[in-house]
């Protein structure tokens, strides 16, 4: 039975969340080491990060839904065309950082968390890429193994910062673990390493025809986060914003083990859907439903035990928000209930929907938005109007799964 627990698959849950935790952990680190100015500078250069992420334009998501059907002379040509790509962003970012200045955004943004940020963006590309080809390849132990390391390093270095309050230290320890992740997936997958070879135009087609569409619905789902706390802050204030951060923060760590899940899963149904293995197929999504089932209703029990006593004992200034995180719990089950459409469509690549989906979460929220602006605007009607657009948009991805898993009962008995 414990061997069983500690399979790779369970590891990776475990390990994945951790290392998100680790992370979590080296920001609050900062907030207690550093002062506001610095943190605002570390806030600052993760925009930036996320930014030259936006760069990629769908290619990394196209690279790793194709990736994981196994086909080994694509998926070589995927990473010429990626590495590639890297290469011209770093380019350009360069020329524009030495003709512009480091100091083009003072004093809003200091010269090194600029040019920190932009190197670490690129860092951040090639990390991504990496750790999904892991992934993608099933080497979970592999990516376990590379993300702890990574995460190890760049809390050390944040250590560093409690007696130095060196920003650019701060800085630095952030950027490295994108770093070392992208150096050690490509010494554990040598079929992803950079090589001087010429992109090819028709795998470059292909990774945008697959990836454009998952990458914009991942788009909708930021705007709904800004149009949220920008609301909350300009109608209710900034006292109303810091109240509702128990909310982020939940969601943000409700989340992680569906994420990792579907890390887990979706390689597997792809691959077997790829080899006409139809049966492993359904018996892949069948298990990621129950697991998922199962880490709600643990998520659920945790939360009726344990919420008022880690309120009360460690985050006394958010005692009396039980209801608004019993609501985050419901928005939560609304975007857990996406995963099993989301994972059916990408593995048969049929990822329209995953941008539909998140454009009908968007609509529907900036709608609801508008109606709790006019009947009153209160924390608890923001998050009503986040259940039932994440609720919508779960249900349209669920009837988009029924419709592919009947085409592809249709295609078997044609066979």
């Amino acid at each position: 039975m414990l061997a069983r627990l500690f399979r790779s698959s369970y590891a990776y849950v475990v390990i994945n969340t951790a290392v998100s935790l680790l992370a979590f952990g080296r920001n609050l680190l900062f907030m207690n080491s550093l002062g506001l100015a610095e943190v605002g500078q570390i806030a600052l250069m993760q925009t930036i990060v996320m930014l030259v992420g936006f760069a990629q334009g769908g290619l990394i998501s196209g690279a790793f839904i194709l990736w994981a059907g196994g086909d080994r002379d694509l998926n070589r040509r995927m990473a010429d065309v990626l590495f590639a790509g890297k290469a011209v962003l770093g380019i350009v970012l360069a020329l524009g950082l030495a003709v512009l200045g480091p100091g083009v955004l003072m004093p809003t943004v200091a010269p090194e968390t600029l040019t920190i940020g932009l190197a670490a963006g690129l860092a951040t590309l090639a990390s991504t890429w990496m750790n999904n080809v892991l992934v993608a390849d099933q080497k979970l132990r592999q990516s376990n193994l590379v993300n702890v390391v990574a995460v190890l390093v760049s809390l050390g270095l944040a250590l560093l910062t409690l007696g130095s309050g060196d920003l650019q230290l701060a800085l630095l320890s952030i950027a490295v673990q994108p770093l070392l992740v992208a150096l050690g997936g490509a010494v554990l997958e040598p079929q992803a390493r950079p090589r001087a070879a010429r992109p090819e135009g028709a795998a470059l087609r292909r990774m945008l025809a697959v990836g454009v569409m998952p990458f914009l619905g991942s788009l909708s789902l930021l705007l709904i986060y800004q149009i949220e706390r920008w609301s909350i802050a300009g109608v209710m204030g900034p006292e109303a914003l810091g109240r509702y951060y128990i909310v982020i923060l939940y969601m943000t760590f409700f989340l992680l083990v569906p994420t990792a899940l579907m890390n887990v899963h979706f390689p597997r149904a792809r691959r077997a859907l790829a080899a006409g293995d139809t049966d492993g197929f359904r018996r892949t999504i069948r298990r990621h439903m129950v697991e998922l089932a199962v880490y709600a209703g643990l998520a659920l029990l945790v939360k009726l035990v344990l919420l008022s006593l880690v309120l009360d004992s460690f985050l006394p200034n958010f005692s009396g928000t039980e209801p608004l995180v019993y609501l985050a719990f419901l928005t939560g089950l609304g975007m857990l209930a996406q995963a099993p459409g989301t994972l059916v469509l990408y593995a048969v690549e049929d990822t329209r929907p995953v941008l539909i989906a998140g454009l009908v979460s968007l609509g529907s929220f900036c709608a609801l938005l508008g109606a709790v602006w006019l009947a009153g605007f209160t924390l608890t009607a923001v998050l009503v109007a986040r259940i039932l657009s994440a609720a919508l948009g779960a249900v349209y991805l669920l009837w988009q799964r029924h419709v592919a898993l009947t085409r592809l009962d249709r295609k078997e008995r044609a066979l």
